[in-house]
């Protein structure tokens, strides 16, 4: 967990500096990005082509690519569409509930919210007059599915469902007062009028759960002990690679524990402060551009380093 607002991150070097600043760059062997603000500038955006021209000089290197994000595997069908097969590796789903192999569409790790714990938020959303989000993940793998929409899905508790949520999934309004089973991830979508400040107090003293965001309007629920670091644990485990070996970029809250963890943790220009603070480096870059420089730096750092040895 991310421990302090002490640290001060470095400037990223320039990926034309001399080998000995990007020398911690050569040994990575998984780089691990955050979609929003940071992969892609718009929800509704799709890698560009300079970054998926470095994604595959990375891979001749060596070097995996992953996602790390709040997203669902819905919501991050456009981003794999663009980026190509990630062959093995698997991504990290619903801030590290879920961990997939998306060609396999196989479940490496599902960490869920108790039906006790996701009662007690829907009482609270309730109370409050808030739109609450309940994510449910099927146990069986994604590949027997016609559709992933059959294998994910998303229910309402509020006064307008709307048709479809940010991720592009369609809504139904929950059928029952409260939840029967275990849930994968929650979201309360706050309105102008909503004190976010009381809410996360009641909501941190829930036992089950643990609460992010990405942004100012979202309270993200996760099951307690769930974190992208959590998921990212998951998949070095499953790709026998080491902590060391991580390189990962984010933008807010929802970021912390990776970019704590992770060997190398990278925030863009205009990350939360918290987000900053858990990072090594921070980019000169905003969204895209930082992934992009980061892509360099890390090209030019391997094969820097071939030369040299």
């Amino acid at each position: 967990m991310f421990s302090s607002l002490a640290h001060q991150p470095i400037n990223l070097p320039d990926y034309l500096a001399p080998l000995e600043e990007l020398e911690p760059f050569s040994r990575v062997q998984l780089i691990a990005f955050d979609l929003d603000g940071t992969l892609l500038k718009a929800p509704d955006e799709a890698p560009g082509e300079r970054i998926k021209r470095l994604q595959g000089s990375a891979k001749s290197l060596g070097v995996r690519i992953t996602l790390a994000t709040g997203r669902t595997l819905t919501g991050a069908q456009n981003t794999l569409s663009a980026l190509g097969d990630l062959g093995s590796t698997p991504i990290i789903l619903y801030n590290g509930s879920l961990v997939v192999q998306p060609g396999l569409k196989k479940i490496i790790a599902h960490r869920k919210i108790e039906a006790l714990a996701a009662n007690k938020v829907i009482e609270i959303a309730r109370d409050n007059d808030v739109d609450l989000f309940i994510y449910t993940v099927s146990d069986e793998n994604a590949e027997g599915c016609s559709e992933i929409g059959t294998w994910e899905t998303v229910s309402f508790v509020g006064a307008v469902p709307p048709a479809r949520e940010f991720n592009g999934m369609k809504v139904f309004n929950l059928e029952t007062e409260y939840v029967q089973l275990a849930v994968t991830a929650m979201l309360i979508l706050l309105k102008p009028q909503s004190d976010q400040v009381r809410l996360n107090k009641v909501l941190k003293n829930l036992d089950g759960i643990s609460i992010t965001s990405s942004g100012s309007r979202f309270i993200e629920l996760r099951p307690k002990g769930s974190s992208k670091a959590a998921g990212m644990t998951d998949v070095i485990r499953s790709l026998k690679l080491s902590q060391k070996d991580v390189l990962a970029v984010g933008d807010n809250d929802n970021d912390v524990e990776l970019l704590e963890w992770a060997g190398i943790g990278v925030s863009v220009q205009g990350a939360s402060p918290m987000a900053k603070s858990a990072s090594d480096y921070v980019s000169r870059f905003g969204a895209e551009n930082a992934a992009i420089d980061v892509l360099e730096i890390v090209r030019r750092a391997k094969r820097l380093h071939r030369t040299k040895r």
